[in-house]
């Protein structure tokens, strides 16, 4: 037995066939994806439902903490663990890292939870405090994968093509122009199949004062840019665009930057660069810049870090 569904089948999947069973109570099982099907009502002119999507139940996970010396906790290093967990108001990033208790090096498995700290308990013995007991509640019900990488779009590094001589087999590098579109194939991994991934761009370098334009071609060619102002001024600060958010910061000093800085006259056109998931997708750059990008997509390992 088996099934088609959202495109793919229980045999092609993955790597090897997958067979529909029926596993009874008895196994252990780890229970993690918990969605409310938002539907509407029936009726006898409506025999099937409105669908409105699904929303996700906010996981919570509570741990605790203790000592890797197993001594209790002084009144400062209470006052400080205390401090440390429930100052943020708003949702934040938690890094968590399976093993050991030395924060790992680069490249390393790390889970990124983005969500607070709602609640703390302390175990108390007779010396002291000896653990504290904490909960906290995502916004996820997965992890979160960061992703960066950087497209060097300058006349001094990758703005450069190779070409090679049909006849004689030579290859020679020509630079090029900021004003011929820099090509720049990207794939972008998420496991979210069906939403688009809303990424954060740092512009920098743009040295020659001219206008930028980054051209989503798998997007149905639209563009994002840096245009003339009304006075005809290009903006030379390194700009940062969070395209989920909807925001422009200087990326040097963190203060805010105008849709007017950007060139961007009409509100109603303005797009945000997005890109589609689990393809390459393909930009295409105009001008002497270096573009980071850098985006978080949920990572749907059931378990995170317990399994």
């Amino acid at each position: 037995m088996g099934f088609r569904y959202n495109g793919f089948s229980t045999e092609n999947i993955i790597g090897t066939k997958l067979m529909l069973m029926s596993m009874d109570g008895a196994i252990d099982r780890v229970d993690w994806t918990d969605r409310e099907n938002m539907i509407g009502s029936t009726t006898v002119t409506r025999p099937i439902p409105n669908d409105y999507g699904t929303t996700y139940n906010l996981p919570e996970f509570t741990y605790g903490l203790m000592k890797a010396d197993y001594e209790p906790f002084s009144t400062e290093e209470q006052v400080m663990v205390e401090a440390w967990l429930t100052s943020p108001k708003r949702s934040s990033f938690v890094e968590i890292w399976p093993d050991g208790c030395d924060e790992p090096e680069d490249g390393s498995e790390i889970y990124r939870y983005f969500g607070k700290f709602t609640s703390t308990s302390y175990g108390l013995m007779s010396e002291g405090f000896y653990g504290v007991i904490f909960t906290f509640q995502s916004t996820s019900p997965y992890p979160l994968k960061h992703v960066e990488f950087t497209i060097d779009a300058t006349l001094d590094g990758g703005r450069t093509k190779e070409t090679t001589d049909p006849d004689t087999g030579e290859t020679t590098t020509e630079v090029i122009p900021v004003d011929e579109p820099f090509i720049a194939p990207c794939y972008i991994y998420s496991d979210e199949w069906e939403e688009y991934v809303y990424p954060t761009v740092t512009i920098s370098n743009n040295n020659n004062s001219q206008e930028v334009t980054i051209t989503q071609v798998t997007d149905n060619g639209n563009v994002m840019g840096i245009y003339a102002d009304e006075m005809g001024n290009v903006l030379r600060l390194d700009v940062t665009i969070d395209c989920q958010r909807c925001l422009l910061t200087d990326s040097t000093r963190s203060t805010v930057v105008s849709f007017k800085d950007m060139g961007w006259a009409d509100v109603g056109s303005i797009y945000w660069l997005r890109f589609l998931p689990r393809r390459i997708n393909v930009l295409e750059i105009i001008g002497d810049v270096s573009i980071k990008i850098a985006y978080d997509y949920p990572y749907k390992k059931v378990g995170g870090w317990l399994v």
